[in-house]
């Protein structure tokens, strides 16, 4: 017999999940974000400033901003990732547990794909 996780335990492995996987990409998004937001002039002094791609732009922050440049920002994005991915793992572990007590058979069979994205 398998141990099946509670509603609330699905919500803190999905949160805790999601908030590791944001750390972790989190100074490739703010690469990201600094290179569709940098603007090309084409004096010289701006044109030092550029950056020329994700990996100049990481170098760049960490000699300029040190490690924390590449986690500015990082308390805001995990609060929003961190709720939102606790109330999807929460309420979807809620209908699945609510749809197998409302059929118990279909338990020792797995739910199509169908049915889990609709």
């Amino acid at each position: 017999m398998s141990y099946r996780l509670s509603p609330f335990e699905n919500a803190i492995a999905g949160s805790v999940s999601s908030a590791f996987a944001n750390t972790i990409t989190y100074p490739l998004d703010i690469a990201k974000t600094r290179l569709q937001v940098q603007t090309h002039s084409h004096d010289l002094k701006n044109e030092e400033k550029l950056y020329k791609g994700t990996i100049d732009c990481l170098k760049r922050m960490i000699k300029e901003e040190g490690l924390d440049g590449l986690y500015s920002g990082l308390f805001s994005s995990l609060f929003g990732t961190v709720a939102s991915s606790f109330a999807y793992f929460f309420w979807y572990s809620l209908v699945k547990k609510g749809y197998y007590k409302q059929n118990p058979k279909s338990i020792e069979k797995p739910l199509s794909i169908r049915v889990e994205l609709t």
